[in-house]
């Protein structure tokens, strides 16, 4: 299992329910915004919310960052370097939410992650 991160509005990730991103929010934001890309051919099914929608942010033309809906959050795969990371923070920031790593440590816009401990 690799290393996820996560868009939310919440500190921490586990609160996500607390400080929402809904579904149709993010449907609305990713399908406006040109950076993301519909992986057409994919998709995820969860018994409590369906089949969603997953997205791929385009940073090298040989590999994509995903992004999926899950849990009133943003789940985000495949980062591979800190050009990834800042361009999940603009999208984060344009949610006002964060960009949170597994550990709970928050990205700032210039790539470098902050632990709240």
């Amino acid at each position: 299992m690799g290393y996820d991160f996560h868009i939310t509005r919440a500190n921490s990730w586990f609160d996500s329910e607390q400080y929402p991103i809904t579904l149709e929010e993010w449907e609305s934001f990713a399908r406006g915004n040109q950076s993301l890309e519909l992986e057409l051919d994919s998709s995820i099914t969860f018994t409590n919310f369906g089949t969603l929608n997953i997205y791929a942010l385009k940073c090298d033309p040989s590999r994509d960052v995903t992004l999926s809906w899950y849990d009133f959050r943003i789940e985000v795969t495949g980062i591979q370097d800190i050009e990834a990371i800042r361009a999940c923070v603009i999208l984060a920031e344009a949610l006002q939410a964060n960009f949170l790593g597994d550990e709970g440590e928050k990205y700032l816009p210039d790539g470098t992650g902050i632990s709240e401990e």
